[in-house]
């Protein structure tokens, strides 16, 4: 299905880059010490918002959906993470979907296929948009079903998911 790998190409979302590398090369030095970049979470709800709306595709990728998740259940007032720390929490939040619904990659066709997750030996990374796997192997594109994700919403909101250690709190 032409629409399906289309899809994965042009909505897939990777959360903002390490803190230590701007565009794929070491982030330049400064004398008045080091540059952290950091995610506004306003502005990554709008741009989640804007991307979950403007597309009504039967399959969303799993990084737009867990930013997605991420964004309506988390419960802390942060208005800013680390590009690591907010990556860490798609891919709790990615987790959380597959526990609920089934996700999907592209198989050697192009063809949507589920993946049979065993957290035991594979985890999420990036954002929640690849897998992980013990040998060594990374899965992607993720995908799931648009339809699948608000009831697992509701289920997640439920269960007080921790995105962030307890206690977490940002100073200034």
């Amino acid at each position: 299905m032409e629409f399906t790998a289309l899809f994965f190409l042009s909505h897939a979302y990777a959360p903002p880059p390490s803190p230590y590398r701007v565009c794929g090369y070491p982030a330049p030095s400064s004398k008045l010490g080091p540059v952290f970049l950091m995610v506004d979470l306003r502005k990554d709800r709008a741009r989640i918002t804007q991307l979950w709306s403007g597309d009504l595709a039967s399959r969303v990728a799993l990084s737009v959906a867990a930013a997605f998740a991420f964004h309506h259940t988390r419960r802390g007032d942060e208005e800013v993470l680390s590009p690591h720390e907010y990556a860490g929490a798609l891919d709790i939040a990615g987790m959380a979907l597959a526990c609920l619904a089934p996700i999907y990659t592209l198989d050697g066709r192009g063809e949507p296929v589920a993946v049979c997750l065993d957290f035991a030996r594979q985890r999420f990374g990036a954002g929640a948009t690849e897998v992980r796997c013990a040998d060594g192997s990374i899965l992607a594109p993720l995908a799931i079903e648009r339809k699948a994700v608000l009831p697992a919403l509701v289920k997640i909101e439920r269960a007080g998911i921790e995105y962030l250690a307890p206690g977490y709190a940002r100073g200034g």
